[in-house]
């Protein structure tokens, strides 16, 4: 993105419908960057005092790699199924593109500034939840950014590639130094190896997989689900997909480390009470993401710099805390 991308989108926007934005004639229009991580550039517009979100797919082709179009399809069969908390889709462009772009331009949910859910917020999140996984197809596909694709298979297939690849990241890590902390690592990965091979055929029974929003998080630098009084919002469909339910709860139940036990057990109780699921699946899902999450921040303590101690600290505080973590679901198992 270059110094006039400001200037670019407003001459784009104002150009969409010849100075008109959503049959209103355009007479304030501003523009403020809101998350630069990539793939994706996400501005906030106002035109008119109406605010919107407007996303910039930084790679140059509508495919099935495409952020944008993933958010697009999801928000797209959402509406369909009359389902609200979610962003409006106000104009996406597969044909007319920004410098080779896609954009995707949606209503814009303000947001509490608290991080916390209340058991209120939790309790909404489980009936949009189970509205959501109500929305079923055959295909089954791998969420954005597991293995940088989407992939048609199965559920087993993609728990196997899964296991797989956090496998190969450690390979990866015992090459740079070796630790106790990979002896545990190793021992924990051996550990839910056993217990997907022990419980395999329960991921090759379904035949009709949910639409999952694909990374239910509420951390501080990718809140997705927004709060406003004791309303929900879900935001940011671009790892939307079709998988298993408890993939969806394990990632939610995992990512949202300041919910209390109460909470978690709240959202359990809630959603198992009305939609029951397979408990071993949710364990195993679960069980992968925390080591998953836990090669990343190890690979960042490896590779991070001598001289900056804090940020060895936090890190080191973090894979001691997962690694009690795993510690911990192994011996409850």
């Amino acid at each position: 993105m270059n110094k006039d991308i400001y200037a670019g989108l407003k001459k784009y926007i104002y150009r969409l419908d010849n100075g008109y934005f959503l049959g209103e004639k355009i007479q304030k229009l501003n523009i403020g960057l809101l998350d630069c991580q990539k793939p994706k550039r996400v501005f906030k517009i106002d035109v008119n005092n109406r605010c919107f979100a407007l996303k910039i797919n930084i790679t140059s082709r509508w495919d099935a790699r495409s952020r944008i179009k993933n958010e697009y399809e999801a928000l797209n069969l959402i509406e369909k199924n009359k389902i609200h908390n979610v962003p409006r889709i106000c104009y996406c462009n597969k044909q007319n593109k920004f410098q080779g772009r896609e954009i995707l331009i949606v209503s814009f949910i303000e947001n509490e500034k608290s991080e916390k859910l209340s058991s209120l917020h939790i309790v909404k999140l489980v009936k949009f939840l189970l509205k959501l996984h109500s929305i079923k197809s055959r295909k089954f596909t791998i969420p954005y950014g597991k293995f940088n694709m989407l992939h048609k298979g199965n559920a087993s297939d993609f728990a196997s590639r899964y296991l797989a690849n956090i496998k190969y990241g450690y390979t990866f890590l015992n090459r740079r130094y070796n630790s106790e902390i990979l002896v545990s690592c190793k021992k924990y990965i051996n550990f839910i190896e056993n217990k997907f091979s022990e419980n395999k055929k329960l991921f090759t029974q379904n035949n009709e997989f949910s639409l999952l929003h694909g990374h239910l998080t509420n951390k501080k630098n990718h809140r997705h689900i927004l709060t406003h009084g004791g309303n929900i919002s879900i935001i940011d469909w671009e790892s939307a997909c079709f998988g298993e339910r408890e993939y969806e709860l394990a990632t939610f139940l995992y990512e949202n480390y300041n919910l209390s036990q109460h909470q978690k057990g709240l959202f359990i109780k809630e959603y198992f009470n009305s939609a029951p699921f397979n408990k071993i699946k949710l364990k195993i899902y679960r069980f992968l993401i925390e080591l998953d999450d836990l090669g990343e921040y190890l690979g960042k303590l490896s590779r991070n710099n001598k001289s900056d101690p804090l940020r060895n600290m936090l890190l080191g505080t973090f894979v001691t805390k997962q690694l009690l973590s795993l510690k911990i679901q192994a011996r409850q198992w």
